[in-house]
């Protein structure tokens, strides 16, 4: 292991759209070597790409929350809703214009009165003026 920050930089000539993986595999001079995390990368694609939930399922206790990742291709407006299973409109986390790349909300697990959900199942709807929609799961539980 060097005892002193290494930098590292890549420019992959891939231009076909796609969902790519990259990591560094770094050797050291005594041989012994490790892989870095993956980073994943969403190129050429002009619809919203979103992550799981986490944690999910998701137990709120008023100081927890869960985090809602997810990418867009271009800037765009957005509406980010929490829904119960029956539909029912919980709670607005974004409702406005976003700049296009990576973006995360938290969602404490309150509904729009600041009470704690129930547990369950919950919708987050993701829904943009361009880049269409799409929707994902988050299981609640009580402590």
């Amino acid at each position: 292991m060097s005892p002193t920050q290494q930098n590292y930089s890549f420019t992959d000539p891939m231009t076909e759209p796609g969902t790519y993986l990259y990591r560094i595999h770094e050797v050291d001079l005594d041989g012994s070597s490790r892989y870095s995390n993956s980073v994943e990368l969403h190129y050429g694609t002009n619809q919203i790409y979103v992550y799981q939930p986490y944690p999910n399922p998701f137990i709120p206790n008023g100081s927890s929350e869960v985090t809602l990742s997810y990418e867009l291709p271009a800037r765009d407006d957005v509406q980010l809703r929490i829904y119960n299973m029956t539909g029912v409109l919980v709670r607005t986390l974004q409702n406005g214009p976003l700049d296009g790349g990576p973006q995360t909300a938290l969602w404490d697990g309150r509904d729009s009165e600041g009470n704690i959900v129930a547990s369950g199942a919950y919708i987050f709807s993701i829904q943009t003026g361009q880049s269409g929609s799409i929707q994902n799961k988050i299981a609640v539980v009580r402590e």
